[in-house]
């Protein structure tokens, strides 16, 4: 009998395990390559947020300040929100330059939507799980929610279907609760 030799015309005859181990050490290297690059874009993103400690940090004085603050300090949000260059006018006197017009335009739209994204953030502040009818809601929205994430999971469909059915006990319970 004649010996297989593991070469054939110069080239390695791979079997079907070493090719998904190279595949899995093609997707491992990829892996690597890209959570190192979000690191060093992390990295480069806090170098711009660096403050001078404050014992560096030398006041200014200045001598020639009048004891009357600006007009424009002391206002709250909502009415700096609602300022236009005519109101600017009538409260210090002086008209706006047509940059300082843009500038103001842009905060004002900048603070607006930070406003926003404010109130989208605190609106999660509303979940209360000691509330005896509302919690029995949020637990049937977490259960369906891990579910429906299980549930494209390979091979689990069982522990999704199980979430399922949690909710659904959740969600009886909740409209028992709250429409008795």
């Amino acid at each position: 009998m004649s010996r297989i030799h593991p070469y054939q015309n110069g080239f390695f005859i791979d079997n079907h395990f070493s090719f998904k181990n190279k595949i899995l050490e093609l997707v491992k290297q990829k892996l690597i390559i890209t959570m190192s690059g979000i690191a060093l874009l992390f990295s480069f993103q806090f170098l711009n947020a660096t403050v001078e400690p404050a014992s560096t940090l030398k006041p200014v004085l200045n001598e020639n300040r009048l004891a009357t603050p600006h007009p424009l300090t002391l206002r709250t949000m909502e009415e700096f929100l609602s300022l236009t260059p005519k109101k600017y006018k009538e409260l210090t006197g002086k008209r706006m330059t047509l940059t300082q017009k843009v500038s103001l335009k842009l905060i004002q739209l900048k603070m607006k939507r930070q406003l926003r994204i404010h109130e989208a953030i605190n609106s999660f502040d509303n979940i209360d799980f000691r509330d005896p009818v509302d919690k029995w809601m949020w637990f049937w929205i977490f259960a369906w929610g891990i579910g429906l994430v299980i549930l494209f999971l390979p091979g689990v469909w069982v522990l999704s279907s199980l979430f399922f059915l949690v909710g659904l006990i959740c969600l009886i319970v909740w409209l028992v609760k709250k429409f008795s």
